[in-house]
């Protein structure tokens, strides 16, 4: 059959099926949709865009207070070099070593705290001590000024804890030089508000976080709750991009939870570092607002089309359902004009083929009628025949039936086995006694293609008694010589088998008579 003659349904491919509607809606979404696309990438690009001003921004002014902390650690640390090179701290009794120091405090660093500390770092003066007082070891960070004397350079420590009750401190270190020799070390721990006010001063903006960090990235300094987190390190992300560059942009959470861009700039010679961190929530929400009011448009234009493509559905679904009706034999649509010249011309059509289809139903219904006489003619030579069929759909062998005469034969119904292995089920014998195997049966090796296989066996048959029998097979092909079943006949041969069975033993019987009498004469010669 040439390809102008095959069904349409076979000629056409598979295709998922929506309905008019849908594919209305669907391209109304193609139509909006990529404008949406355009608005949000363009929201995304002006998001990295305004990150990255607000990094550079945020980094600057990071870097403008770093500054502002360096030059008045320098500066703090230059009054209390100063103070070293006095000769009444250097040589001076302890009166005279302790005004010079009040006199220092008073005008140079009010509220902050002095102490003097000797190699074996006994304090010789501690301002938070009544004058006269016998003064303990100095043990709030005995390393940093074990280092002041080791160097000889003045330092400024981390934060550590105050030695009477526990407070954060830093200090500022210097040597008290004596014919070129570190004498003492002298001590400044600066009131911490002092940095405090180095960020108030800066007047950052609601929501904003700015902090005043060590070396080791504990709190110096913090806005806002700095009494809260005065002396706590930071979060991980931040220490962690503190140890791996001197300044810098990251995103990370502060200690309340909040997302924050920061930024963070540190100074020398102190090692501190300033962050300064901006709420992501600030710089999103223009984006956010731009990106709402994008996608509300989208969504009004969206919800536009769709409404059209409900209304442009609705006048085409009725010629639509029209057609349906006609083309399922509905005659009252006949004649009806449907309002679209398309579905006119397809009624057109669908009425010319409901002629053709009657006609051809007539033709089929005749021919059906004519299969099923030819159908009863075979069943009845089947099973009119003298011998038993018994016949197999190809490949699988599957037994689709057999005649009459196969159960007189086997004396029991004709088995549906579902494929050739299951032949066994039809028990016989070879003349040497060995079992038959399925494969070995002539309608399994008819399905394989062997063109007229025959065996002789005995059959195990459905009462218990066993018979003879012949069994020769055949396939069956279709028009193009490919196999689509076999067939298999079934003679009963018991009784000539089993009559030149007892022929062979009567002449062997005689044979042996005949052999005793020649042996007889023999002797009596």
């Amino acid at each position: 059959m040439d390809q102008g003659s095959r069904p349409l349904a076979e000629t056409l491919p598979y295709r998922r099926t929506w309905s008019l509607r849908t594919w209305l809606a669907l391209a109304t979404c193609v139509a909006v949709l990529p404008l949406l696309a355009v608005l949000v990438g363009g929201s995304l690009g002006r998001y990295h865009a305004d990150h990255a001003r607000a990094g550079q921004h945020t980094l600057e002014f990071a870097r403008g207070m770093a500054g502002t902390v360096g030059r008045e650690l320098r500066s703090l640390t230059a009054g209390l070099q100063v103070l070293a090179q006095s000769r009444a701290l250097r040589d001076g009794e302890a009166d005279a070593r302790r005004a010079r120091v009040d006199d220092y405090l008073g005008t140079v660093a009010p509220g902050s705290a002095v102490a003097v500390t000797d190699h074996s770092g006994r304090q010789v003066l501690n301002t938070v001590q009544p004058a006269g007082e016998k003064l303990p070891v100095r043990r709030g960070n005995p390393e940093h000024v074990a280092r002041v004397f080791e160097t000889g350079q003045a330092a400024v420590s981390d934060v550590y804890a105050a030695a009477l009750d526990g407070r954060p401190l830093i200090s500022i270190d210097v040597p008290v030089l004596r014919g070129g020799e570190v004498a003492y070390v002298l001590g400044l721990a600066p009131t911490l508000s002092l940095f405090a006010d180095i960020i108030a001063e800066q007047r950052l903006p609601e929501g904003y976080v700015a902090s005043i960090v060590d070396r080791a990235g504990v709190h110096i300094a913090r806005e806002p709750s700095g009494d809260r987190f005065m002396g706590q390190p930071v979060n991980a992300r931040l220490r962690a991009a503190l140890a791996a560059a001197p300044e810098g942009v990251i995103e990370a959470t502060s200690l309340e939870g909040v997302p924050l861009l920061v930024a963070f700039s540190r100074t020398e010679p102190s090692g501190w570092t300033v962050a300064i961190g901006v709420p992501l929530a600030v710089l999103n929400a223009p984006v956010d607002r731009a990106l709402w009011s994008a996608l509300g448009a989208v969504l009004a234009a969206l919800a536009a089309g769709l409404l059209l493509a409900r209304a442009v559905s609705r006048k085409v679904l009725w010629p639509m359902r029209a057609l349906t009706r006609l083309a399922a034999g509905d005659t009252g649509t006949s004649g009806v004009r449907l309002g679209l010249r398309e579905a006119d011309a397809v009624a057109s059509a669908l009425r010319l083929a409901a002629l053709d289809r009657e006609a051809a139903s007539a033709e089929r219904e005749r021919l059906v009628a004519q299969l099923a006489q030819e159908r009863a003619r075979l069943a009845a030579v089947v099973d009119a025949a003298p011998v038993g069929l018994v016949f197999a759909e190809g490949p699988s062998g599957r037994i689709v039936g057999g005649n009459r005469q196969t159960e007189a034969i086997m004396r029991h119904p004709v088995w549906s086995s579902p494929d050739v292995q299951s032949y066994r089920r039809w028990a016989s014998s070879h003349p040497d006694g060995r079992d038959v195997r399925p494969e070995e049966y002539p309608l399994g090796r008819a399905l394989l293609g062997e063109e007229r296989p025959e065996l002789e066996v005995l059959y195990h048959r459905g009462d218990g008694t066993r018979a003879w029998v012949r069994l020769i097979a055949a396939p069956t092909r279709d028009a193009a010589g490919a196999i689509t079943g076999g067939v298999v006949a079934i003679l009963d041969i018991d009784r000539e088998r089993r009559a030149a069975e007892a022929l062979a033993a009567s002449q062997a019987q005689l044979r042996g008579i005949l052999d005793s009498m020649d042996e007889a004469l023999v002797t009596v010669d």
